[in-house]
């Protein structure tokens, strides 16, 4: 029993630390992006009007620095209280679960947008969205009902455990790649039907051009980002989709905290590049 004992903390400690590397690797990418582009963001975002798509950006732009200090108690606390525990891996992960639903407003917003508005891919990206985010509301709840915490046998090096003995956070995982494959397809097919205005600009004199080519560059940024954010979203959630089904329990929330700080650096960089492209409607 005692050679169990040793060989299960060893293997959870061993767990624990690949958490802790690539937790603190998202912290350090999320901080130094913050300081790379702060000048940007004053000038971009602090200077211009407030609105619904402002509050929205700084909702996303910041909730992730909640989320990785509360990520960072949890990992790096020695002999944490089990009420404390419980609520901070709660916590952490309820975060996860909004800060990508946020993100992916904006993302959608985009894609509409890129699609004119149109009423009935709008209804669809409604509906789309609506049901993965009840999916990844409820599975969520359920699988945080599975947890179960224990006292840590090596307090020094583990504050406490949390594991689930189901696989029930995988299923979130599969409603966020159906969503990005969905939204990805949608911004391909844009891109595909709108490609003539995108690349080929009129060779004749026309007083329009400078509006034509702040579209253009305004359309390539919202391409460019809206498909590197949903390739990115999918191949993130099959990465924890597949680590929730096939590795043990203690690497379950190995990549959280990386995904809602990609989202929040490239929505970030997006709103700078497109505010730069078109100072009038950096939030319209």
């Amino acid at each position: 029993m005692e050679i169990d004992t040793l060989a299960d903390a060893t293997t959870g400690a061993e767990q624990f630390r690949n958490v802790r590397i690539i937790t603190l690797s998202a912290v350090t990418v999320l901080v130094l992006d913050l300081f790379l582009t702060l000048n940007m963001e004053v000038v971009c975002v602090w200077k211009a009007p407030w609105n619904a798509m402002k509050l929205l950006y700084l909702v996303v732009r910041y909730m992730p620095f909640i989320d990785v200090t509360t990520a960072v108690i949890f990992l790096f606390s020695y002999a944490l209280p089990m009420h404390t525990c419980k609520g901070l891996y709660e916590f952490t992960s309820w975060m996860f679960c909004f800060g990508t639903i946020f993100t992916d407003v904006i993302f959608t917003l985009r894609t509409w947008v890129v699609w004119e508005k149109n009423k009935y891919i709008g209804f669809g990206l409604i509906v789309c969205c609506i049901t993965a985010w009840l999916v990844v509301i409820v599975f969520n709840g359920l699988y945080l009902k599975t947890v179960v915490y224990t006292i840590s046998p090596v307090p020094r090096l583990m504050g406490c455990i949390a594991t689930s003995p189901t696989t029930l956070l995988s299923v979130p995982f599969a409603a966020n790649m159906a969503l990005s494959a969905t939204m990805l397809l949608l911004m391909i097919i844009a891109v595909i039907s709108t490609r003539k205005q995108i690349i080929v600009m009129p060779t004749i004199p026309n007083p329009q051009l400078p509006i034509l080519q702040i579209r253009s560059d305004l359309l390539k940024i919202i391409f460019r980002d809206g498909i590197i954010y949903y390739i990115y979203t999918f191949l993130s959630a099959f990465v924890n989709f597949y680590v929730n089904l096939k590795l043990p329990p203690g690497y379950s929330s190995l990549f959280l905290t990386e995904g809602n700080s990609f989202g929040a650096r490239l929505s970030g960089r997006s709103t700078y590049t497109g505010a730069k492209a078109n100072p009038r409607h950096q939030f319209s």
